[in-house]
């Protein structure tokens, strides 16, 4: 079997067969009369495919995703023709989200986050065992990502090469 054929038991595999035997046939209709088709759908899951390849996920992995209602719900069929679970997150929630961080940063002690990263970033350029400045951190309500952005500073961060 190539690489880029579907495995014929996964949705993906039956989308494929059905693109092959009627590929302007709609697969998906949306209630707004917006439809696409059987071969639309089939180029939107390999693509969608070697994309989370290439981004390092696999079968096992699970990711979240916002999606507009309509044709635009095909995504949830492309993911799981990808075999990756989909969990669809209300867009309103990544708005208050936002609005919380943007809350603890202005009520926290800058001093406090600024000398908590200055130590993680010194300590990452040594041996020194991480964890106990990882938790001063967190208790100065340094945000993982601020974390982690300082981590790559000194690091950098890993890119896996192809081979074929």
């Amino acid at each position: 079997m190539s690489a880029r054929l579907e495995p014929p038991h996964t949705v993906g595999g039956a989308i494929a067969r059905r693109a092959r035997r009627a590929p302007a046939r709609p697969a998906l209709i949306g209630a707004d009369g917006a439809s696409l088709s059987y071969a639309a759908l089939a180029g939107a899951i390999s693509a969608a495919r070697w994309q989370l390849q290439d981004a390092g996920l696999r079968r096992e992995d699970r990711i979240g995703t916002i999606l507009p209602p309509g044709v635009a719900g095909a995504r949830l069929l492309v993911s799981l023709a990808c075999n990756v679970s989909v969990v669809p997150i209300d867009p309103a929630l990544e708005q208050a989200q936002v609005e919380r961080v943007r809350a603890l940063r202005e009520r926290r002690d800058a001093k406090a986050v600024t000398g908590a990263l200055d130590q993680l970033q010194q300590a990452a350029g040594t041996s020194e065992n991480l964890l106990p400045r990882i938790l001063e951190c967190v208790e100065a309500y340094v945000t993982v990502g601020e974390i982690s952005n300082t981590l790559r500073r000194v690091w950098g961060e890993y890119r896996e090469t192809s081979t074929v």
